[in-house]
């Protein structure tokens, strides 16, 4: 049974994030991820029955649909519209480009800068012991070094 806060989503712009089906915890390798934990969808929520919600896509011109079980959903939320007509929202577009260039520039430093030695806190030893209290030390000094206490 639906939530009667469900509806309210009802005409408006939304993200839905979904639980991935069918992954393989056992042969993923949690240090790289290959797969998202999560997959999202945005669009216009156009109706909500018992087990889900029909979502249609508002960047194609056919208005592809989708419908979403509510057992796969995780999360839903409500998105920002903001229209450059309007002032205040004009201010808010223009401070996100401005704000992704800087971000766009602060990469283009970061891939251009030679790489850093990597931090090994530690290998297992033959006690079970993972992390090297040295290396701890030693990196705890180096942030202190670079960031102060």
């Amino acid at each position: 049974m639906k939530s009667e806060y469900i509806n309210q989503f009802i005409g408006k712009i939304c993200t839905v994030l979904t639980r991935p089906l069918n992954r393989d915890f056992k042969q993923e390798n949690p240090e790289t991820y290959p797969e998202q934990i999560f997959h999202y969808f945005m669009g216009r929520v156009i109706g909500v029955d018992d087990h889900g919600m029909l979502m249609e896509q508002i960047t194609t011109p056919e208005r592809l649909k989708s419908y979403f079980f509510f057992h796969s959903v995780v999360a839903i939320a409500e998105e920002q519209i903001l229209n450059p007509v309007n002032p205040i929202h004009a201010q808010e577009i223009n401070d996100i480009k401005t704000a992704n260039e800087s971000m766009r520039q602060e990469i283009d430093k970061i891939k251009q800068s030679p790489p850093q030695k990597p931090i090994v806190l530690g290998e297992v030893n033959a006690d079970g012991q993972f992390i090297n209290p040295q290396n701890m030390s030693n990196l705890s000094d180096e942030m202190e070094e670079k960031f102060g206490k």
